[in-house]
């Protein structure tokens, strides 16, 4: 029998390669030289289909996560040693942080290359174990111009989770002044740009107000097709389940990736309880790992009615059938709120579920007797956030 570590990675790297035509569209942004969105809704895999996608094409790149990014300085940080990894070399950059009398003479010199490059400044800020200087984005930017316009192949620009400053309120990081000074750098040289994230987040980049207005390609990623996981599936080989309960599965996760891939992987590991969709799906709900909790306890820190509305959705009621004593504007901001936290998803206009299918199946309380019923807690309303606000 094939432990759960072993196969889980396996399958991991089948979707990868069963999403060839997303890593395609995505490629071809690489090779453009130009602005390239990749945006989608919570959990399909942005990130690491374009991670894949740049290891792949071996092409140098600085990812700027916002995840991580608590200020603009943060932001400046990321950035400058990003550059510094591509011209010191991640060897010589992490030899760097050992103190005076303990690094090579090889790390300090291409230190000293460096700062030629860009500044001693700069160069020092961008060693530094924590941002300690006040040096701006534009600051960060023009340091990658002087190191990369004359380059006939420069590192891929990567701003990754666009929407994480917005899920916090008062957030110091002004998203819509680090797109416009991106677009000034674009601007002056010639480079490949990647803005990734939730889709509720990217028309700060490509809206009528935003920095990437009528420019640039934008790809939107969806959830893994049938298709998609009967190839998953078929990888196993010897221990690959049927066509016909890989598709009653992939309708009980409604193709969420990680559920998907768990459910494949316990399939092989516990074939015993696996003899039908449904058995294992019984299983999966009742492996609870606190994660429906933790999902509630989120809800309750976005607005005062999200754990409520979380709980209709999940129960097949939409968030406007009852209002309570909540006017209709205050509805559409929780639910706002749950769809740009990630934790409800919109699969199409005025359809919304649960992002994570067993949080969804615990907070119901119930199995599902059919992937009829299943299906069926997608929740229909006849009034999107967008019409309500």
């Amino acid at each position: 029998m094939v432990g759960l570590t072993r196969t889980f990675p396996h399958l991991k790297a089948a979707l990868s390669s069963a999403r060839a035509s997303d890593l395609a569209r995505i490629d071809e942004g690489l090779r453009s030289f130009g602005i390239t969105g990749v945006h989608g809704e919570a959990e399909v895999g942005v990130t690491s289909l374009i991670d894949i996608a740049l290891r792949t094409s071996q092409q140098a790149s600085i990812r700027v996560d916002l995840d991580g990014a608590t200020s603009e300085l943060d932001v400046a940080w990321l950035i400058a040693r990003g550059i510094a990894r591509q011209v010191i070399g991640y060897p010589a950059f992490s030899l760097l942080q050992l103190r005076d009398g303990l690094r090579p003479t090889s790390a300090d010199k291409a230190f000293l290359r460096f700062a030629d490059q860009v500044g001693e400044r700069l160069a020092r800020f961008a060693v530094a174990e924590t941002p300690s200087d006040d040096v701006s984005v534009a600051d960060a930017l023009r340091g990658f111009q002087r190191v990369f316009e004359q380059h006939a192949l420069p590192p891929v620009l990567w701003i990754d989770h666009l929407q994480t400053p917005s899920l916090t309120p008062r957030h110091p990081l002004d998203v819509d002044a680090l797109l416009w000074n991106v677009r000034a750098l674009q601007q002056r040289m010639e480079l490949p740009i990647f803005i990734s994230g939730h889709r509720t987040a990217t028309p700060l980049a490509y809206g009528e107000t935003g920095a990437f207005h009528g420019d640039g390609v934008w790809i939107t990623i969806d959830r893994p097709t049938l298709d998609a996981w009967q190839a998953v599936a078929a990888s196993l080989e010897d221990h690959a389940p049927s066509p016909a309960w890989v598709a009653e599965m992939v309708e009980l996760t409604h193709a969420h990736s990680a559920t998907t891939l768990l459910a494949l992987s316990l399939f092989v590991e516990m074939p015993e309880r696996a003899r039908t969709p449904l058995d294992l799906w019984q299983l999966m709900l009742a492996l609870d790992d606190g994660h429906l909790n933790r999902a509630l306890a989120h809800a309750r820190t976005l607005h005062r009615l999200a754990a409520r509305i979380f709980e209709q959705i999940a129960n097949g009621t939409g968030p406007y059938t009852e209002p309570g004593d909540a006017s209709i504007k205050e509805i559409h901001r929780a639910v706002r709120r749950l769809h740009e936290a990630g934790l409800i998803t919109q699969p199409r206009p005025r359809t919304w579920e649960i992002t994570n299918p067993l949080v969804a199946g615990r907070l119901r309380g119930h199995m599902p007797l059919t992937t009829r019923d299943a299906v069926g807690s997608e929740v229909h309303d006849d009034l999107a956030p967008e019409q309500a606000a």
